[in-house]
Order: structure tokens, then C-alpha cells, then sequence
């Protein structure tokens, strides 16, 4: 058994599956999502996912692609019910730079205005594609009817509850849920447990306090 894990005091939790490869693949999970979510701001969590990539203190969208891309990694997201996931794939050899890249969209988003509408009519061009997939539609009613609260909402929100969310709702919506204590950093692949808890308490000091919305 090669997984390892460290709780940390400020209640981040730092998990590993070392073994030989030179690929490494680090995922940040919050946990957060359409569970924690109020019905008349349903698809908020899954909002917050797509704004966290455009852009940060450090970087825009352009370079928070182009970060990880340049390395030959990959980067991505999802949100699912009950957690929003972050996570970056790269030679082992440049762990860092991925650790550095998803701590930077996860700890220091700008939410920029101006890319807000953009993202939402992206998110509204999602639903439509749901409703013209059977098999997603009906996953989304079966919950609907078999659950009540945010495991009966759809993950994506709705056409009368997207409109409702607003920016400074995603900034609540952050500082309530992405705080130490609910995520945890996670690591696979060419990786050592001690050199990786070493590094990752410094890349997400910025969840050890409150998040403050930009001046």
C-alpha cells in the first residue's frame, strides 16, 4: 500500500500514492458543490469552477493554460454534487510548476468582470447541449425526483436560477467554502509523500485566511 496522508493543523489534507512513474497527477478537491448550494442560486459551485480559470493575481486565462500546457501537461475541472475538483497532469519532473498553477486558480481568482456574462452564456450553452443528450437529461430528472435539496438540483443550475448568480455571490460563495479545512491536495504518480508535504502547505497558505474580494 503506497498511499500515505497528512492532516496539517490548519486542516488541509495532504494525500499521496507514490510508485514508479514519470508522470505525476495532482488534484485539488474542495469539498464543495450543488449540496452547499441555496435552491435559488442553483449551478453556483459549478460557476465558481469555470471563473476560477480566468484569471488570477499572476496570470490570465491565456497563461494559466499556457503554464501547464507548455510543459506538455494537461489541465482541467469538474463539479459534481458534493465536490469541485481542480487537477493538472505533467512529467514528475515539473510537479511544481503544476502545484503552482492549480494553488494559483484555486487560492487567488480575480473573478473579472468583464469575462462573467462570457462564462455565463457558456454555462447556458451547456444546459442546451443536456437537453439535447437523453441520457444526461434523464440522469438530471431521476435525481430530481428520487432527491430533495442540492442532491436533486442539477449541477449546472437552471435557466431561472444562472441569471441570479452574481459575482459578489461567487466571493461568499468562496469565502464560506474554500478554506482549509475543506480541501484536500492530493498527488499520484512519481511522487514522495515528505517532499510533497513539504511543498504544498506553501502553494495554498492562501486558504489559511480569509478570502478577501479585490479592491
Amino acid at each position: 500500500m503506497t498511499v500515505q496522508t497528512t492532516t496539517l493543523p490548519s486542516g488541509l489534507r495532504i494525500v499521496t500514492d507514490g510508485y514508479d512513474s514519470e508522470l505525476v497527477t495532482i488534484s485539488i478537491a474542495v469539498e464543495t458543490g450543488t449540496c452547499w448550494e441555496p435552491p435559488h442560486l442553483n449551478g453556483l459551485a459549478h460557476f465558481q469552477e469555470h471563473m476560477a480559470f480566468k484569471g488570477t493575481h499572476k496570470r490570465t486565462a491565456q497563461q494559466i493554460t499556457e503554464d501547464i500546457e507548455s510543459y506538455g501537461g494537461y489541465l482541467n475541472a469538474c463539479t459534481g454534487k458534493d465536490v469541485t475538483s481542480f487537477y493538472a497532469g505533467v512529467l514528475r519532473e515539473d510537479m511544481a510548476v503544476a502545484l503552482d498553477v492549480l494553488s494559483d486558480i484555486v487560492c487567488n481568482s480575480t473573478l473579472p468582470p468583464d469575462e462573467f456574462e462570457l462564462e455565463r452564456n457558456v454555462i447556458y450553452q451547456e444546459m442546451r447541449d443536456v437537453e439535447d443528450n437523453p441520457v444526461d437529461w434523464l440522469g438530471d430528472r431521476f435525481m430530481e425526483t428520487a432527491f430533495t435539496g442540492g442532491l436533486g438540483m442539477p449541477i449546472l443550475g437552471t435557466m431561472e436560477t444562472l441569471p441570479k448568480c452574481s459575482v459578489e455571490d461567487l466571493w461568499l460563495f468562496i469565502h464560506d467554502h474554500y478554506t482549509a479545512n475543506r480541501v484536500i491536495v492530493g498527488a499520484a504518480g512519481g511522487v514522495r509523500h515528505a517532499i510533497f508535504v513539504e511543498k504544498a502547505p506553501k502553494a495554498f497558505a492562501g486558504l489559511l485566511w480569509d478570502v478577501v474580494k479585490p479592491a
